[in-house]
């Protein structure tokens, strides 16, 4: 998308907060523009606003959004903990499951991603690139044969 758009999506989802500032989901969809402009303290601020609204009902998005903030500064354990939180609402929401597994994995923590993937792999087994990093994690520990094997079924 261009800026133009961006711009004109703060805009909008702006509009609609001043038509209900109880609306969570605009909050949370503000936040995710910010976040894809790269404007990470106005992501957070907006995620927050999401999560104050006791009857949110999708509170699993704004902590993984803000997870994902969190994940592109680089501040893992931040991130770790709104991922974890997310799954609280929902334990088997996708996108934390496969974030958390994707910091073990840059973190070069492969046990623990190995054990991140399976699950993945397990629940949602048509998703590729967590057979991909399974593999990979897998060879980052010497162990080819799994790799070959688990990643590929």
């Amino acid at each position: 998308l261009s800026l133009e758009n961006y711009d004109a999506s703060l805009v909008q989802y702006k509009r609609a907060i001043e038509l209900d500032e109880n609306f969570s989901e605009s909050y949370n969809n503000l936040g995710v523009t910010y976040l894809s402009i790269e404007d990470y303290g106005s992501a957070i601020d907006a995620f927050e606003k999401a999560l104050a609204n006791e009857f949110y009902a999708n509170p699993e998005r704004a902590h993984n959004n803000m997870g994902w903030v969190y994940y592109k500064q680089e501040s893992y354990e931040m991130a770790l903990k709104s991922y974890k939180k997310a799954l609280k609402y929902a334990p088997r929401f996708f996108p934390p499951r496969y974030n958390i597994a994707l910091i073990y994995f840059d973190e070069s923590e492969y046990n623990k991603a190995i054990s991140k993937f399976k699950g993945i792999v397990r629940d949602f087994p048509k998703h590729t690139f967590s057979r991909l990093k399974l593999g990979i994690s897998y060879m980052k520990l010497g162990k080819k044969e799994l790799a070959d094997r688990k990643s590929v079924v």
